[in-house]
């Protein structure tokens, strides 16, 4: 996932010269964009966003799977209880068709090798950085965000968590204020 989104920063850099670029990624895209800043510290990015970041699992959403299983095992996807109050997201989470119904104990396995992974090279990471998260997240434990910024030898961080919030922070009553913290952040480094 790293070496991917790697090709798409690059591939941002070149179509638009002279435009600053930023990572934004929630949740899993969360844990992908702040891997990101240690494995590729070489500043071409402006900033780093996170939203519900899955930094240390803190609630065992992935770390609990048992140890030794077949890779290939699916197991229920039950996002459930604190992923948003808005009932209408909830209820789309449920429809929605690329929402998968599964995951596998492959894929538990390859995120616990890459929080493992952080841990040790979390020292590398020196980009500007927000990390967003709701209070009340029934899915990633907000302790990964106060971890993340307790740990992160960033000079430029800043931490926000949403009193009230649950997982969905960007599909919440309050987006609006969400989304404006974010572009506020953004607004003032891309110079």
């Amino acid at each position: 996932m790293l070496d991917d989104t790697n090709v798409v920063v690059d591939l941002a850099i070149a179509e638009n010269p002279g435009v600053p670029v930023f990572l934004i990624g929630h949740s899993m895209g969360g844990f992908t964009v702040a891997l990101y800043g240690a494995k590729y510290p070489d500043k071409k990015l402006r900033g780093i966003i996170t939203s519900g970041a899955l930094t240390r699992d803190n609630g065992k959403l992935i770390t609990g799977i048992p140890k030794g299983m077949d890779p290939h095992t699916q197991l229920p996807n039950e996002l459930g209880a604190g992923v948003c109050s808005v009932q209408e997201v909830v209820d789309w989470y449920g429809k929605d068709p690329y929402n998968t119904k599964t995951f596998t104990t492959g894929l538990c396995y390859a995120i616990c090798d890459g929080i493992t992974w952080f841990e040790n090279s979390i020292k590398e990471f020196k980009y500007p950085v927000l990390m967003l998260h709701g209070e009340k997240d029934g899915l990633v434990n907000v302790q990964d965000t106060y971890d993340f910024f307790k740990t992160v030898p960033s000079s430029d961080k800043q931490m926000k968590i949403y009193g009230g919030l649950f997982h969905e922070i960007f599909n919440e009553y309050c987006r609006d204020e969400v989304i404006g913290d974010v572009i506020g952040w953004i607004e003032h480094r891309k110079r």
